[in-house]
């Protein structure tokens, strides 16, 4: 009965070491679900742990059973914690999570598209074609004001936000601009 105790609680300890070497390696894979106090939160788990593990011998049953339900609750909030925190992060700033599936697709798309495009067809674009056309790309984006750029993208709004925002934004200049055409007929017509 000792040996099963005492193996239970070397148990929880292992358990509370590795969760809380998870939540440190966290930061490094999943950056977007990372928070500044997850440090400490990690070290303080890791001295749990080591308190489990050296106290393992004098931890009775009814201690024992507090701490197998102490780590279950702490396992499960961590979790579900984090998987809150990735789902609450907007989708373009998620680390991407590959699967076999999704490989092989990506594989599959890259081969069509490379099928497409031959090497005579990219021969074919002249070099001035090129330049005439960054040169109008980058006076486009000479022309975009930082209004216009904050204006655009807002953190936490999703693209259906974005759209409606935009298009009210479009629907007001527009009828400001219909609005100054007729001040402007009303005055011709006085004139």
């Amino acid at each position: 009965m000792v040996v099963s105790k005492l193996m239970l609680t070397y148990i929880l300890a292992l358990a509370v070491g590795l969760g809380s070497l998870a939540l440190y390696i966290v930061a490094f894979f999943f950056p977007e679900v990372h928070r500044k106090n997850d440090f400490i939160w990690s070290g303080i788990g890791l001295f749990y742990a080591l308190v489990l593990w050296f106290c393992a011998g004098r931890i009775t049953g009814a201690v024992l059973l507090g701490q197998v339900a102490s780590v279950t609750l702490l396992a499960w909030f961590t979790s579900e914690i984090l998987i809150l925190r990735r789902q609450v992060t907007p989708v373009t700033e998620q680390t991407k999570i590959s699967s076999r599936k999704s490989t092989q697709d990506n594989f599959k798309e890259k081969s069509t598209v490379s099928e497409k495009i031959s090497l005579p067809e990219v021969e074919k674009v002249s070099k001035s074609d090129l330049i005439e056309s960054v040169g109008t790309v980058t006076q486009e984006l000479e022309n975009i004001t930082t209004e216009e750029l904050v204006n655009e993208v807002k953190p936490g709004k999703t693209e259906s936000e974005l759209l409606s925002s935009q298009t009210t934004s479009n629907s007001s200049k527009i009828r400001e601009e219909s609005e100054a055409n007729t001040t402007e007929n009303m005055t011709e017509e006085n004139i």
